[in-house]
C-alpha cells in the first residue's frame, strides 16, 4: 500500500522518527510527505514564548528533513499552531488533503492484545479527515 499525501506528527523523539521512517517507505513515487510540529497555543502566553516555541519547531523539523534525505525522500515541514496537538495534526491533514496520517505509539505494561491510546492519539483517530496508520511499540519491563 502506498500513499500520495502523508502527514506525520513530528516532535523529534524516537517514536516520531520511527513514524517518519515508516511514512517514507509507504510514500508512493512523487508522494508529498509533510512532517508537522504543532505549537500548542493557549489562551494566554508570556511575551516571546510563541517565538521560542516556533524556533524549537524549526530546529526539530530540520532533523525530519535530514531523515528524509537519508532515505531518499523529500520531507516538507510545517509548523501548525492550534489549541492542541490533535487539532493541529487533523487541520494540517485536511488542509493538505492528506490520504494518511502516520504515527507511532508506545505503551508500558499493556498486554500485547490491548492497545491503549493517549488522549491525543484517540482524538487524531476519531477526527482525522483521512486514513490513520499507527505503529505500536510495546515497552518491556
Amino acid at each position: 500500500m502506498t500513499f500520495q499525501r502523508i502527514v506525520v506528527p513530528y516532535e523529534g523523539g524516537t517514536l516520531s522518527e520511527d513514524a517518519l521512517r515508516i511514512a517514507c517507505h509507504l510514500a508512493g513515487e512523487g508522494a508529498h510527505l509533510t512532517a508537522v510540529y504543532v505549537v500548542p497555543i493557549p489562551k494566554s502566553l508570556p511575551i516571546g514564548a510563541e517565538e521560542a516555541q516556533e524556533e524549537t519547531a524549526r530546529e526539530t523539523l530540520a532533523h525530519a528533513e535530514a531523515v528524509g534525505r537519508e532515505l531518499g525522500v523529500t520531507v516538507d515541514t510545517y509548523v501548525a499552531k492550534a489549541p492542541d496537538v490533535a487539532q493541529g495534526v487533523n487541520e494540517t491533514a485536511a488542509t493538505l488533503k492528506a490520504d494518511a496520517v502516520v504515527m507511532s505509539l508506545r505503551h508500558k505494561h499493556a498486554p500485547a492484545e490491548t492497545m491503549l491510546l493517549s488522549h491525543t492519539a484517540s482524538r487524531i483517530l476519531r477526527h482525522a479527515p483521512c486514513c490513520v496508520v499507527i505503529t505500536y511499540h510495546r515497552e518491556e519491563d
